[in-house]
């Protein structure tokens, strides 16, 4: 099938004063998340020159966010791991998942060379992959599984990293104000008196952070993302390799059709940088660029982004600046996920939900018009694409309901305003002070697990369920607990009304977007 390639409008870089300097490099990389210190790092390996440049101050961007999974089939973790897979049955998933999209060449490329490359970035590097326990998305289709594609980075000690340590860009998902938790540790920081193992992990985790603080801003046990970051670096730094902070390519250079360097504006002015191999453009997207997020995201407009602040699109318009076209036949143009909006002190924080709870049973999603319209435990993705098929944005808001035993057993209950993205519940809505004081208790108990007494976990069905009909009402009257929740948010306040259904008190929400639904939910693109 041919591409769709579609020319967007330059935006033109302001000329600036001539650079005074020149650096030689055989390649010059633009951009330090994964795929820009990949690069480097295949090219330090072969012998070259390279010279890393990084808008911000810290390295990372929204690799440094985010969990740093990648989806490889057949690695050699897998395989060692004995688990049963093949490309053909790899490539019969991505034909389910892609349709009309599949691209042959492209997929051909990462089945084949998938494994290949993660092996020779591990080779004689610090960079370290483990097997995650997480399925793929729609693991029941033909050609899914249930374990053995995705892998996770494996969790690093950041004091190695010494002064580096302060390079590493900063991750969203930190307790006790810097300690980061993986995956892997949730179930230990959720329910730490379930075995003495956990225990003792969740004290130890903690002690170390008490040490950590002593001497950095942040605790220093990376997992995710960070541990990538981190892992990069410090390979990068033992084969020499030059990395520029707070330096932006403001300019390439273009001979003959070829770009052979770039004007980079840094601290001290612009440079011209020669790359005789020639210019590696991994500056991340363009999320927020809102010109080519309206122009690239096709069906899917949005406004929320959880990328680097950073992500801008100027490698895309630099690239439009020297001829490129931008390919549009795509599924989708973002990795979705939704977002509650929380709002303090006239200030907006765009906030991922609690996905920990909202798969389980004692609640459901409905749309702005009251009805069901997503299996609530699907991922992240189709739980946005669901979202664009019922109203967003026109109307950006869902809601959850919920019964009794969910508030008081799930993470909901121990939330309270200023601390979370969780409704408190009381039983009149004239006396607040009890659940608010209860929440501040249990939250300062236990914050260091983020929720130690929650409910014991549940398994949910991974069958793929149709989204019902039913309307509030009728939910809500068919509620096996006492209580039913409905969260209503507004862009310009949050008015925290709740339908009170027959013998049953309502539940009162204080503040913007306390709630771990994206009640004012949008979809967003990393």
């Amino acid at each position: 099938m041919m591409s769709n390639t579609t020319t967007l409008r330059q935006i033109q870089t302001p000329s600036k004063s001539a650079p005074q300097k020149e650096e030689d490099v055989d390649l010059l990389v633009i951009g330090s998340g994964a795929a820009g210190l990949s690069a480097a790092l295949f090219a330090a390996k072969q012998g070259l020159s390279v010279l890393v440049c990084e808008k911000s101050q810290r390295l990372g961007g929204t690799t440094a966010l985010s969990n740093g999974m990648i989806w490889i089939p057949c690695s050699q973790q897998a395989v060692k791991a004995g688990i049963k897979d093949s490309l053909d049955q790899a490539r019969t998933y991505l034909k389910g998942e892609l349709g009309q999209f599949y691209r042959p060449d492209f997929i051909e490329a990462l089945l084949n060379d998938g494994p290949e490359a993660i092996s020779e970035l591990e080779k004689d590097t610090e960079v370290r992959f483990a097997l995650a326990a997480a399925p793929d998305y729609h693991s029941a289709r033909p050609g899914g599984v249930d374990k053995g594609r995705a892998l996770s980075p494996v969790p690093f000690d950041g004091r190695l990293l010494k002064d580096d340590f302060e390079l590493i860009g900063d991750p969203i998902r930190v307790v006790l104000g810097g300690m980061m938790i993986s995956s892997s540790e949730i179930n230990n920081f959720l329910n730490p008196f379930r075995s003495l193992k956990a225990l003792q992990h969740v004290l130890r985790r903690v002690s170390r952070y008490s040490a950590d603080r002593m001497r950095f801003r942040r605790g220093t046990e990376l997992s995710g993302g960070n541990a990538l970051i981190a892992r990069f670096l410090v390979s990068l730094r033992q084969r020499q390799v030059t990395i520029w902070t707070s330096a932006s390519l403001r300019e390439l250079i273009i001979r003959n059709g070829r770009a052979i360097g770039g004007v980079v504006e840094g601290p001290s002015g612009a440079v011209k940088v020669n790359a005789r191999y020639g210019v590696v453009l991994a500056t991340g997207g363009f999320a927020r660029n809102p010109v080519l997020r309206s122009e690239l995201s096709g069906l899917h407009s949005h406004e929320q982004t959880l990328t680097h602040p950073d992500v801008t699109g100027d490698g895309i318009n630099l690239a439009l600046q020297a001829g490129a076209s931008v390919d549009t036949e795509v599924r989708s143009a973002g990795f979705w996920t939704p977002v509650s909006l929380l709002g303090e002190n006239g200030k907006q924080q765009t906030v991922p939900y609690g996905w920990l709870d909202r798969g389980r049973p004692g609640v459901i999603a409905v749309g702005p018009d009251g009805r069901r319209f997503v299996n609530e435990s699907n991922s992240y993705h189709d739980i946005c694409l669901a979202m664009f098929d019922h109203g967003y944005p026109k109307d950006d808001r869902f809601f959850f309901i919920c019964d009794h035993d969910f508030i008081l057993k799930g993470e909901w209950a121990i939330s309270c305003p200023g601390h979370g993205h969780l409704p408190c519940a009381n039983t009149s809505s004239s006396d607040t002070s009890r659940p608010v004081r209860l929440s501040r208790i249990l939250l300062c108990i236990l914050e260091l697990s983020q929720m130690s007494s929650r409910r014991r976990l549940i398994s949910t069905t991974t069958t793929p369920v149709e989204a019902s009909t039913q309307t509030f009402s009728e939910v809500s009257q068919r509620s096996t607990g006492h209580w039913a929740i409905r969260l209503l948010a507004r862009r310009t306040r949050i008015s925290g009304r709740y339908r009170k259904h027959p013998s049953s008190p309502c539940v009162f929400c204080q503040t913007q977007s306390q709630v771990d639904t994206a009640s004012d939910a949008n979809a967003i693109v990393i």
